[in-house]
């Protein structure tokens, strides 16, 4: 149910923003580091064809605001740049033909060009004509529980001194404060 909602919301925004000239591309749920989404074209292969991949941080669909859209968007508007201008040399990076391009969709971008361009949304614009009809449509998500990732590292306690650390998952710790010499074990957290 979730992700036709998402592809129902690409295929309205393929129609009613960029005329229907993006291809299909693949959709994908991966939390990346703090990023909200990325587009990466030719990632995926069927014989002989390649396909685009847009993903979202699966934290934007517990939001009550339109973020997850708005990101959808600008991955939309990469999807564009890679099939219709001139794709830029570096993932995420924003060219002046980027940013143009979200002007004129209605979401302006604060610089020119860059990294980590940030964007806003342009009352009257052509995404603020879709808006109403995303949120309504598409949400609410929140019903959705979204688990938060599993964290990469673990608090560990010596039994013996109470020494506590923080190492990665799947390493075991031995506790050498004032001669303890004792295995650390895993401290369970909630």
């Amino acid at each position: 149910m979730l992700s036709n909602n998402i592809y129902r919301f690409l295929e309205m925004s393929n129609r009613e923003l960029f005329e229907e000239a993006l291809p299909s591309c693949i959709l994908t749920l991966s939390a990346r580091g703090n990023s909200t989404g990325y587009f990466k074209a030719n990632t995926w292969k069927t014989g002989a064809n390649n396909h685009h991949e847009i993903s979202l941080n699966p934290s934007l669909l517990n939001r009550s605001d339109d973020l997850v859209f708005q990101t959808l968007v600008r991955c939309m508007v990469f999807l564009w740049q890679a099939t219709h201008g001139t794709p830029p040399l570096q993932l995420g990076y924003c060219s002046e033909e980027f940013t143009h391009k979200m002007r004129e969709l209605g979401l302006p971008c604060e610089k020119d060009y860059g990294m980590n361009v940030k964007w806003s949304v342009q009352s009257g614009g052509k995404y603020a004509a879709i808006r109403p009809n995303a949120m309504q449509s598409f949400f609410p998500l929140q019903s959705l529980e979204i688990l938060p990732p599993k964290s990469k590292r673990v608090k560990f306690t010596c039994e013996k001194c109470g020494t506590k650390a923080m190492a990665m998952a799947g390493v075991r710790l031995t506790c050498m404060t004032e001669e303890c010499n004792t295995p650390m074990t895993k401290e369970i957290t909630a």
